[in-house]
This record gives C-alpha cells, structure tokens and sequence, in this order.
C-alpha cells in the first residue's frame, strides 16, 4: 500500500458493513485523499484507525458521512491533520456517536468546517485540542436533547472545571479555543442539597442525585 495516494470513497456505501480491522501493515503515509472514506457505511458500528498515518491527507470531507449506527471511533494516536484543509460533514449523520476525542485534530489549515457534526444528535461529549478551531459557523456541536442546556468544560473527575462556564453551541464554537481545551459536555449536573448532615452545594449528574 506504500504507493496508494488515494482513498477517496474506498468504503463508501457499503451499507453492509459492521466491523472492519485495518492491518497493522497498512501504509497510508502517501495518501492525500480519505473524503467519503468511510461514507454511508450505516451499519458500521465500531472502527479503529489506529494503523492509519495521516502526514500527506488534504481531504477529509465527508468521511464518516452516513455512519448512522458507528458508537465507537478510535482515531490514530499519532494522527497528523496539519494539511487538511476540508473537513465539511466530516461526521455528518453520525447519530449515534455519543463521545469524541478530537485531542489530536489540527484544523489550522482547514477552509471549512461546514456540517462537520449535523446530523450528531446523540454526541454529548468530545474533547478538543489546543489545534482545534471551527472554520465558520455553521459547522457547530449540535444543542442539547434538554432545552436551556449547554456545554461545560470538566476536569479529570468528570465535573465542571474551575472556572468554567455553560456555553451554547453558538458560544463555544464563537469563543474556543479561548474558552479553554479539554473534554467538553453537555451541562446536565445538578445541584444537590442535602438536609442534615449530608454535604450541601455538591455536584451530582441526575442519575446519581436520583439514585
């Protein structure tokens, strides 16, 4: 594969496709193309990128377009987007993805981050880099399933970051990376105050505050 240059459409519409194991072997560090690489495969629900060297890639639009039932994506740890420059619905129609680790993403020569996550209702939770910005404003996290609720910065714990506040996807696309990098989700922690002797003021998702 040291001489493929492009793989542009190689999986796409295999609507069949649930699972796919790349080698280890694999070669890609040539390739310029990875658009519609993985487009309208609605049955993949797991993939692992792992072996994919990504140093030449230009095209990553639409490369996971249509990937309705994918839950799982694990992205190169060594994943270099430094000359990509189209990233339109990259994860467009991902409806069930619900986290991603977007750490690595280098956006610095994108032109275009349009409908990068449309269509990603079910994502509540995504890490971004210090790499990371959005090209344009229609290119956003999608809102909150829960009306008035936005996204907040957390820690290690999994709870709101010192100092961070909720933003709106409108807000967090406008202000990051100024708003802060790291894990970012949606903002359904709640208050919970204890009578008695129980801790007052602490923090607590609804599934823990309800039991």
């Amino acid at each position: 594969s040291d001489e493929v240059r492009s793989m542009y459409d190689m999986f796409a519409g295999c609507s069949g496709l649930t699972s796919l194991e790349l080698p280890e072997s694999l070669d890609t560090s040539k390739v310029t193309r990875m658009d519609s690489m993985f487009g309208g495969c609605e049955s993949l629900e797991s993939l692992d990128l792992s072996p994919l060297d990504t140093p030449s890639v230009t095209g990553m639009s639409s490369m996971f377009d249509g990937c309705s039932r994918l839950t799982s994506l694990k992205l190169p740890e060594s994943l270099d987007t430094s000359k990509v420059t189209n990233m339109v619905a990259m994860f467009d129609g991902c409806s069930s993805l619900e986290s991603l680790d977007l750490s690595l993403l280098d956006t610095s020569n994108v032109t275009s981050t349009f409908a990068m996550f449309r269509g990603c209702s079910s994502l509540s939770e995504v890490t971004l880099g210090d790499k990371f910005k959005w090209v344009g404003r229609q290119g956003y996290l999608p809102e909150c399933e829960y009306d008035g609720v936005g996204w907040i910065r957390v820690g290690e714990d999994g709870l709101p970051a010192s100092g961070a506040r909720e933003l709106s996807s409108m807000e967090l696309g406008d202000l990051y990376p100024e708003c802060g990098e790291g894990t970012y989700v949606w903002n359904t922690f709640i208050d919970v105050h204890f009578d008695g002797n129980g801790a007052i003021g602490s923090l607590a998702t609804p599934e823990e505050a309800l039991g």
